[in-house]
């Protein structure tokens, strides 16, 4: 009797491919009809995909100035400000005092430049300087003066005028004027200058820069 021929098919453990897993049979003998065909185990090589990360940004600083965001390169960095405005203090031209030993009328001139210099604008402010600048004789003449209003200026001159000055000024210049001359330790450019206030005060109308004045002096 003889013994029917079977085929046996043995289950082996599945291969795992990738992401791909079913079972291979290993035939005993003839292949089975009702076996699912074989499969072929090949290896799928990994495809590995590097993408390069783009380089980190620079951190981003608000600039105080602009208002708007500035990239910043790791280090402090100082906005410089605008420059400090320079500063001029101006001294005042300091007044020469009067003592009534010389022409009032030639230190009026001189204390009206002084003003100028000094920037005095208003008559009380001037009047106020004229005071203190009054020494000796001239202190007792303006004695009871005060610097209030911008009429005291003209109060403080005329009481100079009635002490130091005097009535015939120009008779008295124009006499001085014939008779001065050059004192020995007196330069020309000095003696020339008293000869034009002189000639100032004795005829107070002329010109100075006239023909007829030049010729005079």
């Amino acid at each position: 009797m003889s013994t029917p021929s079977t085929n046996v098919a043995t289950a082996m453990p599945s291969t795992s491919v990738g992401a791909d897993t079913r079972p291979t049979y290993v035939s005993l003998g003839v292949p089975l009809t009702s076996a699912p065909p074989l499969v072929s185990t090949t290896t799928v090589p990994s495809v590995v995909t590097t993408a390069s990360a783009p380089p980190p940004l620079p951190p981003v600083s608000q600039d105080p100035g602009t208002g708007g965001p500035t990239p910043s390169s790791g280090t402090v960095s100082f906005v410089a400000g605008p420059p400090a405005p320079t500063v001029i203090i101006k001294q005042p031209v300091s007044v020469r005092p009067y003592t009534g030993q010389s022409s009032y009328k030639a230190y009026k001139e001189y204390f009206e430049r002084i003003c100028l210099c000094n920037e005095w604008k208003s008559p009380t402010e001037c009047a106020r300087h004229l005071l203190v600048a009054m020494d000796g004789a001239a202190t007792d003449a303006v004695r009871g003066l005060k610097a209030e209003k911008d009429t005291d200026l003209a109060l403080i001159w005329e009481a100079l005028s009635r002490r130091f000055g005097h009535v015939d000024e120009p008779e008295r210049a124009m006499r001085r004027f014939d008779v001065i001359r050059q004192q020995d330790e007196e330069t020309l450019t000095l003696f020339e200058q008293n000869l034009r206030t002189l000639h100032r005060e004795a005829w107070p109308k002329t010109d100075i820069k006239s023909p007829e004045a030049d010729s005079l002096l």
